[in-house]
């Protein structure tokens, strides 16, 4: 009987152990991802970056009575509004997510998105490192969770940024990064938004 509670209860310590491996070996490769967007963009001019990711808001991809596509419906935050077409029809991303599988997976990871966005904090993201030094008050980059093809060989990443204290402009922009080689390098800049 011991023998026996001992053995469930290595393998319930084990199963725990490796999923904390698995989260936080995550979270690095999410705080890697980030870092490199920030280097090769420039974002230095922040005086915070958001630790919380925002999620998307996932939405079904409609067309109206006489055949034409429906404008996304409204949300509180448009830029977020998105589906597995709008990824893949990026004119830089058409090679590395146009296929079924990429197209599936990057429903379901839009799908769960929230979820994501609330399992990970960016509290850890070296600005050191980043090179982001603090210039306009009141400012900040909200970052999304990153989106990958089915065989993570290329990822979409993407953030917002605001400040309200030079009279609440926004803007935001995507990038592509493939990884070559075992390395994330980044790949192509996608314009965003501005107002």
């Amino acid at each position: 009987m011991y023998k026996l509670l001992f053995v469930l209860t290595f393998f319930i310590l084990s199963c725990s152990t490796s999923k904390q491996i698995s989260e936080n070996e995550d979270s690095k490769l999410i705080i890697e991802l980030i870092e490199k967007f920030i280097a090769h963009d420039s974002l230095y001019n922040a005086r915070t970056i958001n630790e919380y990711l925002l999620p998307y808001e996932y939405y079904d991809q409609e067309f109206t009575e006489d055949g034409y596509l429906a404008p996304p419906p409204a949300t509180i935050n448009p830029n977020a509004s998105k589906n597995e077409f709008d990824i893949a029809n990026l004119f830089e991303l058409t090679q590395f997510f146009n296929d079924s599988a990429s197209m599936a997976h990057v429903k379901d990871q839009l799908l769960n998105s929230r979820e994501i966005a609330k399992n990970y904090k960016l509290h850890r993201l070296d600005l050191v490192k980043s090179e982001i030094n603090n210039k306009i008050p009141n400012s900040w980059y909200s970052f999304y969770p990153p989106i990958f093809n089915s065989d993570s060989s290329a990822v979409y990443m993407e953030y917002d940024f605001y400040t309200n204290g030079m009279g609440s402009v926004g803007y935001g922009n995507g990038a592509v990064l493939i990884k070559k080689k075992g390395l994330w390098e980044y790949n192509a800049f996608i314009p965003g938004w501005e107002n």
